[in-house]
């Protein structure tokens, strides 16, 4: 099942043919997006989780490399658009990231970015959203921010509402 974050692309996906998932984990969200017709890609540190992809969903472009080794291997290869979802978070220079991700855009592409919100009232990560686990915390305007820093416009926010699950989670911390 997708999660809440992969949930909110999938309802309206923006135009293109194309998809990189950074941070793919196991490919469920490529496996749902590649149900709405894109071509997917994806890539992951844990090659398990990949393996897992390829077994559970037959998802064939997959690999466990770093962004930078991804881009030296497939220098020519640009996507329509590129998802991030609960990585930015954990890296200690989201600026190099962002042009790292810049470069395999195509011109007029897509960024979808999902990140723990630092405004929320309750925290249901607890210890885990900071060092060594969060490395930056995000709210919309920073990331707003961030985005407009390296030339992007913003064009929508979804924010999640708290569930009793998210209660419950955060209460055990």
């Amino acid at each position: 099942k997708p999660y809440w974050h992969h949930e909110q692309f999938l309802k309206e996906p923006p135009p293109g043919s194309t998809i990189l998932d950074i941070g793919c984990n196991n490919g469920v969200f490529l496996h749902h997006a590649e149900k709405l017709g894109y071509e997917v890609t994806g890539m992951d540190f844990n090659n398990n989780s990949l393996e897992a992809g390829r077994q559970a969903f037959g998802l064939k472009r997959l690999f466990c490399c770093t962004l930078e080794d991804f881009a030296q291997k497939f220098p020519d290869e640009k996507f329509d658009v590129i998802t991030v979802f609960e990585v930015l978070e954990h890296l200690d220079h989201p600026n190099d990231f962002l042009e790292a991700v810049k470069s395999l855009l195509k011109p007029s592409g897509y960024i979808a970015i999902s990140v723990p919100n630092r405004d929320m009232m309750i925290n249901p990560l607890g210890d885990t959203d900071y060092p060594p686990h969060h490395l930056t915390k995000w709210s919309a305007l920073s990331l707003d921010n961030f985005m407009h820093v390296h030339d992007f416009t913003v064009i929508a926010h979804s924010f999640k509402q708290i569930t009793a699950e998210d209660f419950v989670r955060w209460f055990d911390y």
